[in-house]
């Protein structure tokens, strides 16, 4: 059923079929629809990565420059970060980062200031994954770990924040978290711990920027396996006992879609919560795993 804006501005109601359990109403309005056939442009926009040297960060600075905006990796990988910067269509920049090291990160939060002038968007992608149980994981791995993974997301959200609050423009930031934050395995006790802490972190501070009046969206991202040189690593690890084919086939089996992701399924959906599209979206925790997550 129909009803036109017309209908409706003339007080047109439903009494006709109030007794019906279920119907659609399809306001036509031609001057209202807009058909976007491709995701909000980020033109203007400046989006520091962390870990954009390969995988899953490479890819979110291809696609945001891509869409046009100012890409500034930070990464400790200086060549792999500099061949990236130089496949993208817009002008990009390079800060050699240890997101653990707090002084590193006051000298970017300047060097922020000094060449973008702003930051509107984090896609924080650095991170680390190793394998080991509660017996296996010696406490300095566990530190590490953690470190890396729990203590550099909070660094990086945290001039994050410092940085967005100098423009009224809408911010974002997007952390990649993990489908093992909501489905533990034993095999990575450290790594699950961390991901986790990433979680809880993201509502924080989405939850923070929200009631302190903060133009400022806090969402994470949750990948499966997906095809990085983080994967390649672990499929070397485990081929020293079975056949690379095999140990593939043990990762696409933990997917009921039945494969695992490409880096570009991770990089679309960060994309999309770091745009305008998703203005009404924060303290999400979005899953992007083929079910790995609920299966």
């Amino acid at each position: 059923m129909i009803f036109s804006q017309k209908d409706l501005q003339n007080n047109f109601y439903l009494d006709n079929i109030k007794q019906s359990r279920m119907f659609f109403i399809l306001i036509l309005n031609k001057t209202k629809i807009t058909v976007r056939k491709t995701m909000s442009s980020l033109n203007g926009k400046v989006v520091l990565i962390t870990g954009g040297s390969s995988g899953i960060g490479a890819t979110c600075a291809l696609k945001s420059s891509e869409r046009g905006a100012t890409v500034i990796i930070a990464d400790l990988k200086k060549q792999a970060a500099e061949e990236v910067l130089a496949s993208l269509p817009n002008k990009g920049y390079y800060f050699d980062l240890d997101i653990c090291n707090e002084s590193q990160w006051i000298k970017l939060h300047d060097f922020v200031i000094n060449t973008t002038g702003k930051l509107n968007i984090l896609l924080h992608c650095a991170g680390i994954s190793l394998p080991g149980n509660i017996e296996t994981t010696d406490f300095t791995l566990w530190k590490k770990i953690h470190d890396i993974n729990l203590n550099g997301t909070y660094l990086a959200d945290h001039y994050a924040i410092k940085l967005m609050k100098l423009n009224d423009e809408n911010n974002a930031i997007v952390n990649i978290s993990s489908a093992m934050s909501l489905k533990s395995f034993s095999f990575t006790t450290a790594y699950c711990s961390s991901k986790a802490g990433v979680d809880a972190l993201t509502k924080c501070v989405a939850l923070h920027c929200g009631e302190s009046k903060l133009n400022i969206r806090c969402n994470s991202v949750h990948p499966g396996a997906i095809h990085t040189p983080m994967l390649e690593k672990y499929l070397d690890m485990m081929s020293q006992d079975c056949s690379r084919d095999e140990a593939q086939a043990m990762f696409d089996a933990n997917h009921p879609i039945g494969h695992c992701g490409q880096p570009d399924d991770i990089a679309n959906a960060a994309l999309f919560l770091a745009s305008d599209d998703a203005k009404f979206i924060t303290g999400a925790l979005l899953p992007v795993d083929g079910a790995q997550s609920i299966s």
